[in-house]
């Protein structure tokens, strides 16, 4: 739950545009079912609140980096929430979150060395991810949106450590995707 609070705590509309990139397309978010509490993937299960319901995962499935994952029930529902990727050394590397409970993933945070260094959050559940958060040693340091939703980015703000707008993005680090593709 900590992770949507700092996500959504930082979110605050500014004016600030971004010059466009019209060929850049942005991120699709992963439509992801996480399994149900009638699926047998989960190596280990865990029903932490004692009401017969599985509350917490845990998977012993290499995927991309991770080397195992949790996944985490918010809502009762019996459904995963939160799906969490841990690496060699036990460390965090990526958290997929279900903010809205749709079963559809709305935040997609990285990390490198157990700290944050990003957030990619789809904020009209329309599968694209449109807001973008870049950490640096676990505070937030700048923020990128596309604010209508027509796939190009429009705002972009470097920020303070305490998430005021100090400057205007010269150069988003999303071009460096474009530029690969």
């Amino acid at each position: 739950m900590l992770p949507l609070l700092l996500v959504f705590g930082c979110m605050k509309k500014n004016t600030t545009p971004l010059a466009k990139t019209e060929d850049f397309v942005l991120p699709e978010a992963p439509n992801i079912s996480f399994p149900t509490e009638g699926e047998t993937t989960a190596l280990e299960v865990v029903d932490l609140d004692g009401d017969g319901k599985t509350d917490v995962w845990r998977y012993n499935v290499e995927v991309d980096d991770s080397i195992y994952q949790r996944g985490m029930d918010l809502n009762k529902d019996g459904r995963e929430d939160v799906r969490s990727y841990f690496g060699s050394g036990n460390d965090l590397i990526r958290e997929e979150i279900d903010a809205d409970f749709d079963g559809k993933v709305d935040i997609n945070d990285k990390y490198e060395n157990g700290e944050r260094i990003s957030s990619e959050v789809d904020t009209n559940s329309d599968g694209t991810y449109d807001l973008f958060y870049f950490f640096e040693r676990n505070t937030l340091v700048r923020k990128e949106q596309d604010t209508d939703y027509n796939g190009s980015l429009d705002l972009c703000n470097e920020l303070d450590p305490y998430g005021n707008v100090v400057a205007n993005c010269a150069k988003s680090p999303l071009d460096s995707l474009e530029e690969t593709q």
